[in-house]
């Protein structure tokens, strides 16, 4: 019965719409057209490949075969331009902090502290 009124619906909004040049049958048509552009609700995106139960120990390794999507490259692009530039900067204090020691500018407490912290790997 859906898949009938649907083809009535089809043929109207071609018949009557596009022939006929009815603006309501060619405003059900752009409506189909949009309701099933952003209708995901019937389509599956994933598959089930593996349905195991894993003990303690064991192990799972998961790969992804395709491409990611376009906003899941720019969001890696992203994340490595903000890494390149915090390590850009963390090393240009860094040297500057070296020179200022080794011109002998350099003392106190807080100063080594803070050249320890910037040469130290944890962030």
């Amino acid at each position: 019965m859906k898949s009938l009124l649907r083809t009535w619906v089809r043929t109207s909004v071609i018949t009557k719409g596009v022939k006929g040049r009815s603006n309501f049958w060619l405003g059900v048509g752009a409506l189909g057209l949009l309701m099933r552009l952003f209708d995901t609700n019937g389509r599956r995106t994933e598959r089930v490949a593996l349905n195991e139960r894993l003990l303690p120990g064991d192990e799972l390794l998961l790969r992804y075969p395709g491409k990611p999507g376009r906003s899941t490259r720019r969001k890696i692009a992203e994340s490595r331009r903000r890494e390149a530039a915090e390590l850009e900067a963390r090393s240009r204090a860094l040297s500057q902090l070296r020179a200022k020691a080794d011109r002998g500018g350099f003392g106190g407490r807080r100063a080594s502290k803070k050249l320890n912290a910037l040469t130290s790997t944890r962030k």
